[in-house]
């Protein structure tokens, strides 16, 4: 896994998405013209700051007006190279409660064209997107999305890491309580925490991207590895019925008191009695 952002989302009934197709032509379609370097008007995102978080882990600037590409998105996700873009996603897994929910796709990419160096681009990828939406104007739109390209355990292994090191939840964010009772779930364990809706968990490689039980037996070998919380923030959506939390967190390095730092994307929901996990999503820290 990487530099870890955590991304949360909450809300108050663990009920199957409402609108599960409409959900799934949103993220179809977000897909398809960013695989046209489209705009970033033509990307179903909302109106007003959308989180878009690219996959190195850097949040995208959307007021960037500089760039050999027009659309902010396309200029982080696909940069100048001259290349052909094709997406082709699978099934995408989603919830909601009221107007607001979340969602998580796989989806193959293939790169032809030319790098900006004039070097030969001819690649194959296993990506994954996961993020938020919200209803606005009557239509689905995406309000956060986590774009993550996947890696090898061994190359993620592979990594010299840093020195571990640990802190509590950031003091930013809509809601600190939120962001602090994520980040305190690591010390016994994130499986205990999931909801009873269902669970959807990927990790950094391949293999890592399961949906019902067989994503809670995932988590739980995650547990295992007793990953480390770097803080994290949280933000709200759908009369704060659901947040995004944003945080970090280090992979303890076997052997050495280094940790491999990863960004995360979670989903919480609130129960009535607490928070619950239903999605997590890791993206690798390179």
């Amino acid at each position: 896994m990487r530099h870890l952002v955590l991304v949360a989302v909450l809300f108050l009934s663990t009920n199957a998405a409402a609108d599960p197709k409409a959900i799934e032509k949103v993220v179809k379609s977000h897909l398809a013209e960013l695989a046209k370097y489209s705009t970033d008007d033509k990307l179903s995102l909302v109106a007003k700051e959308p989180v878009v978080i690219s996959p190195r882990g850097t949040l995208v600037d959307m007021d960037a007006k500089e760039g050999c590409i027009k659309g902010a998105v396309a200029q982080e996700v696909h940069g100048c190279a001259d290349i052909k873009v094709t997406y082709k996603p699978g099934a995408v897994t989603s919830g909601t409660v009221g107007d607001a929910g979340w969602f998580q796709v796989p989806y193959a990419a293939t790169l032809k064209g030319v790098d900006p160096n004039g070097g030969k681009v001819n690649l194959k990828q296993n990506n994954r997107a996961s993020g938020i939406v919200v209803k606005e104007g009557g239509e689905w739109k995406i309000a956060a999305i986590q774009y993550v390209e996947t890696v090898t355990d061994k190359n993620l292994l592979q990594q010299s890491g840093e020195d571990l090191w640990t802190r509590a939840a950031d003091d930013t964010g809509d809601n600190k309580k939120v962001a602090a009772a994520f980040s305190g779930w690591f010390e016994g364990g994130l499986a205990s925490h999931a909801a009873k809706g269902t669970l959807i968990a990927s990790g950094t490689s391949l293999a890592e991207y399961k949906t019902g039980a067989a994503a809670l037996k995932l988590v739980q070998s995650w547990d295992k590895l007793k990953l480390k919380p770097l803080g994290g923030a949280a933000r709200l959506y759908g009369d704060g019925k659901v947040a995004l939390v944003t945080g970090l967190v280090h992979l303890p390095k076997k052997g050495t008191t280094k940790g491999i730092p990863m960004r995360l994307a979670a989903v919480l929901v609130d129960t009535g009695s607490g928070w619950q996990w239903i999605s997590l999503a890791f993206q690798p820290p390179f």
